[in-house]
């Protein structure tokens, strides 16, 4: 995939990289109409219309029209391989949710949880817009947490402060993230690729 760190000056929004990640799930060369990507990702055609857009311009994808309707799209090569599971798309939550997850998978580091301060770093989300998600995701089980030191209490779990510098974020286990070793890239792993890549 992109590297989406440093899309934010082309005007890429965080909720493009689900556009992108669904037009890929169809293969990287696939011919699809807007209604079908949609469909696919839950959310209304005029947003996808404006996302493909954005993806366009930053050079993520290219779109030919070969019917009225119906385009081919073209990813463009991977400069970071990230593996997604694509049950991902199936999941009963909105695309904004679908597409925080998918934000939070590329700047998650298995040893030690979400680098949140990365995320932010890239320009693409505010403080508040990414925590308002992340405590949506929390409440429906897509992401635990942790604290530092003490436990949380499971009881009190809806009620926890997502702005809490203590807490460690994780995606949790309603959807297989977890491939095997040999397939799973860490935050370094990440970052390797991309100075390779320079």
């Amino acid at each position: 995939m992109p590297f989406w760190g440093d899309l934010a000056s082309r005007q890429i929004n965080y909720t493009d990289i689900l556009t992108y990640f669904t037009i890929k799930s169809f293969g990287n060369h696939a011919v699809l109409t807007i209604s079908e990507i949609a469909l696919k990702m839950s959310a209304d055609e005029a947003f996808v219309i404006q996302s493909i857009k954005r993806l366009k311009l930053a050079n993520c994808l290219s779109e030919t029209k070969v019917m009225t309707e119906k385009s081919l799209y073209n990813i463009e090569p991977a400069i970071i391989y990230v593996k997604i599971p694509v049950q991902l798309l199936d999941c009963k939550i909105s695309y904004e949710e679908k597409a925080i997850l998918l934000f939070l998978r590329y700047f998650c580091d298995y040893g030690s949880g979400i680098a949140i301060y990365r995320i932010l770093e890239t320009k693409m989300i505010s403080f508040d817009e990414l925590f308002k998600w992340i405590d949506k995701l929390v409440i429906s089980g897509y992401i635990d947490f942790h604290f530092l030191s003490d436990e949380y209490d499971e009881e009190n779990k809806e009620a926890f402060d997502p702005k809490n510098e203590t807490l460690i974020y994780e995606l949790s286990s309603l959807i297989k993230w977890v491939f095997p070793e040999d397939d799973r890239s860490t935050f370094e792993d990440l970052f390797n690729q991309i100075k390779e890549a320079a």
